[in-house]
């Protein structure tokens, strides 16, 4: 499988099976006894092992970006502030974007913020950034072949705090600023090197020049293989780097990691103490000891551990936490098998049956007793979060209802015979089963979900017990989750196949639908072909969004599920100038924190 395809499906396996933010495996963390320091908890097994903000799809995760990169090294432009999913200027590193030529030329004027080593944040650090990224594309996970930066990126030119892109066709504003200028990171001109020393050629070379290309790909390969070297992290030449709000401080064998206030930070909001702190658990059980102990001020945790039997509720823990949430920056769904040699293509092909399903699906229901009230329904190919500037909200399609579901097959030719509904009336009229569909043809489906995840269990269970009500004969098995993305973007024997999480939109802060349901697509093997033309203008406007998002709730190419919320437990001594729930981007800033 594309790891850039695994990037966006496994984000949701560690946060469904673990925690995501600070504690320790080894050595105790203490409480925080004044407002000096600030202590958070890492996903047990999920502390960051890459430093380098440019990154294959290997390294390429929350862990390494918004937990840990970002606080050191920001990005071009900063997405995200409190809930809001907005770009913040006054976070950025350059003022607003200009566009001219038609949309082929962008100005970008920076701010002439600091790195740590007194090195300028100019426009040359940026086109570092690019010229790394012309050399090696497959090397930012975020990569999509053909469009925009850096494929469509023909000159860039870097003069003081000046800096002019030149692009081969015009750029829509909104997807260009949230998808890829958020994703750019100013580089110090001294990781402009090799082993051997440093280099010249790559950041001061001519963007797109045979000799840039070169020089710049083998920085590329000496950063990156020092970037995977943890015992570099906290060395001069990184933290010599940081124009963020944080320098590393320490950070050991088992991922815990100290974070000291950054003095020479040039932006406008100051860490309010001195230290941050991530500390690494080995398991979830060591986090919620941590949690009722107060060893810790925050932590992420999944919905369905919010549980009575931890005193975690909605409530929280009285004498010290309580929970605050957000919904994701991300859908959930049960992959649908269309492959033309699936035994149960053709039922799956019927609209009609799909809508069937979906209309027993009770996202309401699984969502108040199997993510403790934390969740949001999937009702569209597009985060319930997603600002209206975006896309107008997506307006239920098929809500809960048995009735209309039995209808539909009923007026479709099924009738109940004994074990289930088989087909009575083949062929492709309206009354009809539809077409690749014979006489006396059971309704069957196989439906396939990760093992080991209770919360999962219980929903898929569920779901099993209204089809089967509906006379559908329903078998399922479970399968490892490492093996889970393979089964269901394979045209193995299923028709329906979850691993629990669906797609996370990150890195990208802008949801369109290319690379889930495009003909190249990571997901959907579905072959429409108005879907694809409305996926392909979604890039070309932002007004397009919506309408794209409208057709796929109608057409369900994907069977939509219930998405769990983020969750944090934060102590109750702790204060934000923000509020304390996440932000939908996952965009951390523990320097609003106290």
């Amino acid at each position: 499988m594309d790891p850039r395809r695994a990037r966006h499906l496994s984000f949701f396996l560690a946060i469904l099976t673990s925690l995501v933010l600070v504690t320790t495996s080894a050595g105790a963390v203490h409480a925080r006894t004044d407002a000096t320091m600030l202590t958070m908890a890492e996903a047990p097994g999920a502390s960051a092992n890459f430093i380098l903000p440019f990154m294959n799809c290997n390294y390429d995760s929350t862990n390494n970006t918004e937990y840990f990169q970002r606080l050191m090294f920001r990005p071009l432009y900063w997405v995200g502030l409190g809930t809001s999913e907005r770009v913040q200027y006054p976070l950025s590193l350059a003022g607003a974007p200009k566009f001219t030529n038609g949309g082929r030329t962008v100005t970008i004027t920076m701010k002439g913020w600091r790195f740590a080593n007194g090195d300028v944040v100019d426009a040359a650090s940026v086109k570092f950034y690019l010229d790394l990224y012309r050399a090696d594309p497959t090397g930012d996970c975020a990569y999509q072949p053909g469009v925009a930066i850096p494929d469509q990126l023909t000159n860039v030119r870097a003069r003081a705090n000046q800096l002019e892109l030149d692009f081969a066709h015009p750029q829509n504003p909104t997807i260009l600023l949230y998808r890829y200028l958020s994703q750019i990171t100013a580089l110090p001109p001294s990781w402009d090197r090799t082993a051997s020393g440093p280099i010249t050629g790559c950041e001061a070379g001519v963007y797109g020049s045979p000799g840039t290309d070169n020089a710049c790909a083998h920085v590329v390969s000496y950063l990156s293989s020092l970037a995977s070297t943890t015992s570099s992290f906290t060395s001069q030449f990184w933290q010599g780097g940081v124009d963020g709000p944080w320098r590393l401080a320490s950070f050991d064998a088992v991922g815990n990691a100290s974070f000291n206030a950054n003095a020479r930070y040039s932006g406008p909001q100051r860490p309010r103490v001195n230290t941050f702190r991530e500390a690494a658990y080995a398991n979830a059980p060591a986090v919620l000891n941590a949690l009722a102990s107060g060893a810790v001020d925050l932590a992420m945790l999944n919905p369905s551990q919010l549980t009575p039997s931890n005193h975690l509720t909605k409530n929280g823990n009285a004498s010290r936490f309580r929970v605050v949430a957000a919904p994701p920056w991300s859908i959930n769904f049960a992959v649908v098998n269309f492959s033309p040699g699936s035994t149960d293509a053709a039922i799956v092909n019927q609209l009609y049956i799909r809508q069937a399903l979906q209309s027993t699906v009770d996202q309401a229901s699984l969502i108040a007793d199997f993510l403790g009230g934390y969740g949001v329904p999937t009702l569209s190919p597009i985060p319930a979060s997603t600002p209206p500037f975006m896309s107008p909200p997506i307006s239920p399609v098929y809500g809960f209802d048995p009735g209309r579901a039995e209808q539909l097959l009923t007026q479709h030719g099924w009738s109940p015979q004994s074990g289930g509904l088989t087909c009575r009336s083949p062929g492709t009229g309206p009354s009809d089963c539809g077409a690749g569909i014979v006489f006396g043809e059971p309704l069957q489906l196989h439906v396939v979900w990760s093992s080991g995840d209770p919360t999962l269990t219980s929903v898929m269970s569920r779901e099993v017990a209204q089809w089967s009500a509906l006379g559908i004969h329903v078998t399922s098995s479970q399968d490892a989750p490492g093996n889970l993305t393979t089964d269901c973007l394979s045209a193995s024997s299923f028709d329906l196949c979850t691993w629990g999480g669906g797609w996370s939109f990150l890195p990208s802060l802008y949801p369109s639908g290319e690379a889930i349901f495009a003909t190249t697509g990571a997901v959907s093997n579905f072959s429409d072909p108005t879907l694809s033309t409305l996926v392909t203008r979604s890039l070309a406007t932002a007004a397009a969004l919506g309408p794209y998002a409208a057709y796929a709730a109608r057409e369900l190419p994907v069977i939509y599920e219930p998405a769990p919320d983020q969750t944090y437990e934060v102590a109750l001594t702790l204060r934000s100038t923000i509020g304390l729930a996440p932000n939908p981007l996952h965009s951390f800033t523990p320097e609003y924190y106290w």
